[in-house]
């Protein structure tokens, strides 16, 4: 397999500007550069610009465009946040879990309950504290048994039916 390539310019310099263009988007790290001296010929006025001092920029004379090669977009950190989010999790981490709860302790606070407004109310508020007809029917998940006995203890301290104290 051959290659040809064809670089055109209206002197070396520009010539070279042209390689290293091709070269660039080729090898994205390669970096040519035309030598001191290049392309300063007199006959070439088309480098200067119209003051006669700096060189004007050479044209670009087609040619593949140059790549951009993509960078990863940086992740902007904040150390105060991570640390507080950090210690957040070892505090909880290191707090003693709550110990499960059974249907027993349900029916403790429904006796504490009973104790406070008496039998014949606690088989009426029971229910409805609870938001079910009867301890076996709470289900057997830690939110709801929790939530079961979170209603009675408040309850006995709210006495949200107006009961009279037993």
């Amino acid at each position: 397999m051959s290659v040809q390539i064809t670089i055109n310019g209206e002197n070396a310099a520009e010539a070279l500007l042209e390689l290293s263009g091709l070269a660039g988007g080729l090898l994205a790290s390669t970096s040519l550069t035309p030598p001191a001296g290049l392309g300063t010929s007199a006959s070439s006025d088309s480098s200067q610009d119209e003051t006669g001092g700096e060189p004007a920029k050479p044209k670009n004379r087609g040619g593949r465009p140059k790549k951009e090669t993509a960078q990863p977009a940086e992740v902007p950190t904040d150390d105060k946040a991570q640390d507080a989010a950090d210690e957040k999790a070892e505090t909880e981490a290191a707090k003693p879990a709550e110990p499960d709860v059974t249907k027993d302790d349900i029916r403790a606070a429904l006796g504490d309950y009973s104790k406070a407004y008496g039998m014949d109310v606690t088989m009426e508020d029971g229910p409805k504290l609870m938001g079910f007809p009867s301890v076996s029917s709470v289900p057997e998940t830690q939110d709801a048994m929790r939530a079961a006995i979170a209603a009675i203890r408040g309850a006995i301290e709210a006495n949200p039916y107006g009961r009279a104290k037993a």
